[in-house]
């Protein structure tokens, strides 16, 4: 299975994506980045869609 492509990504995503290998949950990301909890929970779905969630688990 190859890693999958995260380069097409906005920052917002990479961002977000940095927060989850740090532990941060749900509402500490919407805290961060002043935005609702529904936001995030939106963005990590499109980003578990794309294969971009498993970024996490590769390094």
């Amino acid at each position: 299975m190859n890693k999958p492509e995260t380069e097409n990504l906005f920052e917002q995503e990479k961002f977000i994506l940095e927060l989850l290998k740090q532990n941060f949950n749900k509402k500490e990301i919407a805290e961060k980045l002043n935005t609702s909890i529904h936001t995030i929970k939106s963005y990590i779905t499109k980003l578990e869609k794309i294969g971009a969630w498993q970024d996490i688990f590769w390094q």
